[in-house]
This record gives structure tokens, sequence and C-alpha cells, in this order.
């Protein structure tokens, strides 16, 4: 299985994702090198798709597409972070999570964002406030193994029904068990 450092930027309300030439959109993020940490290469695939320099990431969860464990970091960006696309990038985007949907994107990229939701959302009614993505996933339930990266724990409730989630077999695990 191939692995992939993804990060998921947000401005406000909008999500970064990339593309390359006639290629679909997905979020920001690419292979691992061998002997590099996994931070490490979400913070380089980052600067090398987007130009994003010297920004803090933090780890949210791990998501098992058909091909690919995707390692997923949470970037912690100002409001006013401007994206500009390098290397094989050809556009950079912030979108909506409903415009999103309706964009071509990949499986994973689907999945991931509905699993970043899902987590926001529970988040909300557990504390009903507003904070970043890795406070709510952390008093979601997430936790980190012993490598850094956390496995999420889903507690009493569900992922949306049809979640990507489900049919790819995120390493979601419910810290109850």
């Amino acid at each position: 299985m191939k692995v992939r450092a993804t990060v998921v930027c947000r401005r406000g309300s909008r999500f970064l994702l990339v593309t390359k030439s006639g290629s679909r959109w997905s979020l920001p993020g690419g292979k691992v090198k061998a002997g590099e940490a996994l931070r490490c290469a979400a913070t380089r695939e980052l600067r090398e798709e987007t130009n994003i320099n010297s920004v803090a990431v933090s780890p949210l969860f791990e998501f098992d597409g058909l091909r690919t464990r995707h390692y997923v970091f949470e970037a912690a960006l100002s409001r006013s972070a401007y994206a500009a696309p390098s290397n094989e990038i050809r556009r950079c985007g912030w979108f909506l999570p409903r415009e999103v949907t309706r964009l071509h994107t990949s499986v994973s990229t689907r999945g991931i964002m509905e699993l970043v939701l899902w987590v926001e959302s529970r988040a909300r009614r557990i504390n009903g406030s507003h904070c970043p993505t890795a406070q709510r996933a952390t008093e979601s339930g997430l936790h980190e193994r012993r490598d850094g990266v956390p496995n999420a724990a889903v507690g009493n409730s569900s992922p949306p029904a049809g979640s990507k989630r489900n049919r790819k077999g995120s390493r979601a695990t419910d810290s109850r068990s």
C-alpha cells in the first residue's frame, strides 16, 4: 500500500484543494520519502504544491483508500493565507464544503472531507462551540498512537451514511472498545 501525507487546510470556512493539469481536485499532499517523518512530508508537500511556508501541521487521523494510506494532517493557517500553484500543481482553490461535493475529486478526498466534517459536527454537538479541527478531533475522542498519528474514535454515533470512510475502511476505532 502506498503511503501519503495529506494536508487539510482551512481558511475561514473554505478548504484548500489542488489539481494537476487534466486531473481531479485533491487535498494537498503526496508521497512520503524513505526515512522521512510524516509531519515533515506533510509540510514539504504543502510547500512544494502551494508555496505555503512555515506552517505548523497537526496530525488528525489515518484514512485508507483503495491503494493508499493517507496520514491526514491539519495546517494552522491564517484567514489571509494565500496558496499559489507550484511544481506539478496547476490550480489551487478555496472551496466551501458544499462546493467540494460538486467538484470532480478523488474518492479519498471526498472521504477525508466527509470524515473531517463529521468529526467537527460531532464535536460541535458535544461542545457547543467553534474551535479548530484538531481541537475538535481531540475533544471528539481522537487519540494518538505511539507513532504520533491519531486514530479516529467514533464513540457511540456513526459517520454519515454512505460515507467513503465506511466503504474504504479508514482506520477509525472506537475508544470505548
